[in-house]
């Protein structure tokens, strides 16, 4: 069982009834997962689409954050959404928030900061030899669909099963190269990441997931540029 499927299984097992979970716990004894601390970048009260000494702090703070390693992923988001990009660091959730917060553009009002906490495989990420150097992926959420509607435990099992042969099937052929639960996060139920060339197919990609189908969960997606080499 790959480090990846690890964290699927996780997901799974926030993602079904509290009564169906403790039947089905997969024994990941021998794996080594970890809580990342996460912090989502949105517009601040005092945001500004044009480029000003406090987005331009902003990126330098995550640049450094990446070249000293305290960030193991980071990077922006493309586009004019209200979400402006995301972070991951190692330690704890109150070193996170401090580190979050002495951002200078938060600072300044430019941008907010969202705290999450990751569940995924230690020693994940690799160390970029050159963080100016991006590729982009197609990363973002899964969060809690429309279709809240009962079903059986035989056809909640049926559709984690499906679950997570689709993402495990992602997985293996590189198109998925991120994934795992976010904790206590409300409707977000965990992140996804894709490496594919464009939006539109990542979007086609997750939308075929059993569970989204379902409308059990939703792909909420962003064009994210991160340093080349980090991600396997």
């Amino acid at each position: 069982m790959s480090r990846l499927l690890t964290a699927l299984l996780l997901l799974l097992l926030i993602a079904q009834p509290a009564s169906l979970a403790q039947q089905a716990q997969p024994k990941i004894d021998e794996y080594k997962m970890t809580t990342y601390q996460a912090v989502l970048v949105t517009m601040g009260p005092d945001w500004s689409p044009t480029d000003n000494p406090g987005t331009q702090g902003h990126r330098a703070y995550v640049a450094d954050l990446l070249r000293s390693g305290r960030a193991v992923i980071g990077g922006s988001f493309a586009g004019d959404a209200k979400a402006q990009g995301f972070y991951i660091l190692t330690g704890t959730a109150a070193d996170a928030k401090a580190t979050a917060e002495a951002d200078p553009g938060v600072k300044e009002g430019r941008y907010t900061v969202e705290l999450l906490q990751w569940m995924g495989p230690e020693g994940w990420f690799q160390k970029a030899s050159d963080p100016t150097q991006t590729e982009t992926i197609y990363f973002g959420f899964l969060v809690s669909g429309s279709n809240t509607a009962a079903v059986t435990p035989e056809e909640q099992k049926a559709l984690m099963a499906g679950h997570l042969g689709h993402m495990d099937e992602q997985s293996k052929i590189g198109k998925l190269v991120m994934a795992g639960p976010l904790v206590k996060a409300g409707s977000r139920r965990g992140l996804i990441a894709y490496r594919v060339p464009t939006m539109a197919e990542a979007m086609e990609r997750a939308s075929v997931d059993p569970m989204v189908k379902a409308g059990r969960m939703k792909p909420e997606l962003y064009e994210w540029k991160v340093p080349k080499g980090i991600l396997k």
